[in-house]
């Protein structure tokens, strides 16, 4: 089972669920392996065998928060639906550890969303929320001090004298950078349909290779420009991506949180595509809020306040690289994308140098892995009006908004 884990995070799916199968086979009671089968699955598209592989390890333990939440993001609960009954046990129960408490208020929240019960809805992604910020002790003082240092660090050179490096790559890079909830899956979903494109995933290797770079022996970070440093960067990231198993051309990391490190990059790999997702601003930060994001590096997202002054933070650093790095970065509208989708996809496509292919229209069917807290909506073709769903939760927006300035 863990073997089959291991090979999925390294992209070998082809291994990765004869492993799950075989430990079903070794121990057909075994639920964990179950519930991996079903996420494998989901992950790359098998949506109804996933739920069918969750449910199953669900009658095997049905006390599991986290299997509650994993098929909570499957699945569209019913009033009737006898889970929500069983969760709710959970819920209630005081011996249930913190984790556990934490992962069933977001699959009771979501399963009070789907019956129209919002109220008790958002009660429920604050309380699982205030649990997570309390165990990670996130403050966003930590990332308007990192946002300072690296706008000052590009503030305080001459780009024009900082020459970018010449190279010739063997291949074409892009990176699809944004706000988490913007639309970055969903557009990487549609360039990975192209016959020529490879999506890598959301891959941490450039945020490591920064801090790799300029950070000191005392483990403080000093975002120091050199010639020395910036060659550094592009070789460790170009051999980073050159390292998946991929046999096209065009590599794309969507790792949505790179737009901090958008000048780096730039000056370091000058031959590469930036795509900036952007989406109606409420929706974004009430999408992050009511997904569970465990992921290091995202304590900002378990507090609605926390998250309007990130995703200010966010808005400024972008208009920042735009300003220093004009014409490098290009804008796509998630909700332009909705409404327009094949005009959206051949601008998106020839930005990045890539003939037109009927696939990238029909991008839902591309058999691949998706690893994100989208992973279920981009299997179904593009629908619009998902940036008003916050408006049945508006009356209790207010921190949100605050955050972003809007109140």
């Amino acid at each position: 089972c863990n073997l089959g884990n291991a090979l999925s995070e390294l992209g070998k799916d082809a291994e990765a669920e004869p492993a799950y199968l075989r430990a079903i086979s070794i121990e057909p009671r075994y639920a964990d392996a179950h519930f991996n089968l079903g996420i494998f699955k989901c992950e790359h598209g098998k949506i109804k065998e996933g739920i069918a592989s969750l449910e199953l390890a669900l009658s095997l333990n049905p006390q599991h928060a986290e299997f509650h939440r994993a098929i909570s993001r499957y699945k569209k609960f019913s009033a009737n639906d006898p889970e929500i009954a069983i969760m709710r046990g959970i819920y209630e129960d005081p011996g249930q550890p913190r984790k556990a408490r934490e992962r069933i208020c977001f699959a009771l929240a979501k399963a009070y969303e789907d019956v129209g019960n919002h109220d008790e809805s958002f009660r429920l992604y604050a309380e699982g929320n205030s649990l997570g910020k309390a165990e990670r002790g996130y403050d966003i003082a930590r990332d308007k001090a990192l946002f300072r240092a690296i706008k000052h660090t590009f503030s305080n050179i001459n780009l024009d004298k900082h020459g970018e490096l010449s190279s010739n790559p063997t291949r074409q890079y892009i990176a699809i950078v944004g706000m988490p909830r913007s639309g970055t899956t969903l557009v990487d979903q549609i360039l990975s349909s192209h016959s020529s494109v490879f999506g890598a995933g959301e891959l941490d290797a450039l945020n490591n290779i920064i801090f790799e770079t300029f950070r000191g022996a005392d483990e403080r970070v000093d975002f120091a420009l050199s010639e020395a440093k910036i060659e550094q960067i592009r070789i460790g990231y170009q051999a980073s991506l050159n390292k998946r198993d991929a046999t096209k051309p065009v590599i794309v990391d969507k790792m949505p949180h790179n737009f901090r490190w958008l000048g780096f990059m730039l000056l370091a790999m000058p031959e590469i595509r930036v795509v900036h997702t952007m989406r109606d601003p409420i929706a974004t930060c009430w999408s992050i809020f009511k997904n569970y994001f465990p992921a290091r590096g995202l304590g900002f997202t378990w507090d609605l306040n926390d998250i309007g002054q990130y995703y200010t933070l966010y808005r400024d650093l972008m208009a920042f690289w735009h300003e220093k790095f004009p014409g490098r970065i290009y804008d796509l509208d998630y909700e332009k994308l909705t409404e327009n989708q094949e005009e959206e996809t051949r601008k998106l496509l020839d930005y990045c140098g890539l003939p037109w292919e009927d696939a990238c229209l029909n991008f839902h069917e591309t058999e691949r892995a998706v690893r994100t807290a989208s992973a279920a909506q981009v299997r179904r073709k593009i629908y619009k009006g998902s940036s008003k769903d916050w408006k049945q939760f508006e009356k209790h927006l207010g921190p949100l908004k605050r955050g972003l300035g809007l109140e």
